[in-house]
């Protein structure tokens, strides 16, 4: 191939890409209110007024597999890879959620699931252009280097970063053991709940403190503005379980991003 026709390609390719990115973050929100819609009719009505999600979780996890398999181009990967946090955390959503229930309760709808969430991670893994060739056939990772006493968390970055990465995997990631909890003896509900609302406050008490350490956009390491923008799932993992200091203190950090954003922006006019 050419390198005209490289070009062509990617310039094909990258609009594509950034469509199917854009689709498979409403398809999550959907799949995010689908499962929670179980609880919270449960909670109203005083019974689930919908069934766990078995079919349509298997279909919802097809889209950032669609997503990952199409981004052939070199360039489009790049473009890809600037979501790869959230990318991991929904197809490693939608994995724990279809391999508990299709191994305890037996859906085997849910196995399509388990199958595509498995092969979208084993993809990203594989096609990352940091790792090398030869460290593909031998199976190794590079070390990874730091800067200083820089504190690494691993995929996740580094630093602040880093950090609020980890803080907003782990607040997402909790509502997982909500759901674990059907299949669970009653007598360990509780000790689940309050374990589930411990993540969840220590990741919004985090976002906080960094944001007071970072609060300037021009000053804030790489990163850091995008993780506080995608801060407000933290409201779904804490309302799950009825975390009320989280429910009305997790929409404060983007609140807080917004403001030191149009206050520097009025500081320089």
């Amino acid at each position: 191939m050419t390198e005209t026709d490289e070009t062509k390609a990617a310039a094909e390719e990258i609009p594509w890409v950034a469509f199917g990115i854009a689709g498979f973050k409403v398809i999550l929100a959907l799949a995010l209110i689908r499962i929670l819609a179980v609880p919270f009719t449960e909670d109203m009505f005083g019974e689930a007024m919908l069934p766990m999600p078995t079919w349509e979780w298997s279909l919802c996890s097809l889209t950032p597999v669609i997503v990952i398999w199409r981004a052939r181009h070199p360039d489009a990967w790049k473009t890809l890879m600037g979501e790869r946090t959230l990318l991991t955390i929904a197809l490693t959503y939608y994995l724990l959620y279809a391999f508990v229930f299709a191994l305890f309760q037996g859906e085997w709808m849910l196995r399509p699931a388990v199958a595509a969430s498995v092969g979208g991670l084993a993809g990203m893994y594989y096609r990352n252009p940091r790792r090398s060739v030869r460290d593909r056939r031998d199976g190794k990772r590079r070390p990874v280097t730091t800067s200083g006493h820089t504190r690494t968390y691993g995929g996740l970055g580094e630093g602040p970063t880093g950090l609020a990465r980890l803080c907003l995997v782990v607040g997402v990631s909790s509502i997982f053991l909500v759901m674990f909890t059907r299949v669970l003896p009653h007598s360990a509900e509780d000790a689940v709940y309050w374990f589930q609302r411990t993540l969840v406050v220590a990741a919004v008490l985090t976002l906080l403190v960094l944001f007071f350490k970072h609060p300037l956009p021009s000053r804030r390491p790489e990163g850091l503005t995008k993780v506080f923008a995608f801060s407000p799932s933290l409201f779904l993992a804490a309302w799950v379980t009825g975390v009320w200091a989280g429910v009305f203190v997790a929409p404060l950090v983007p609140l807080l991003a917004l403001g030191s954003w149009v206050a520097e922006k009025l500081r320089r006019v």
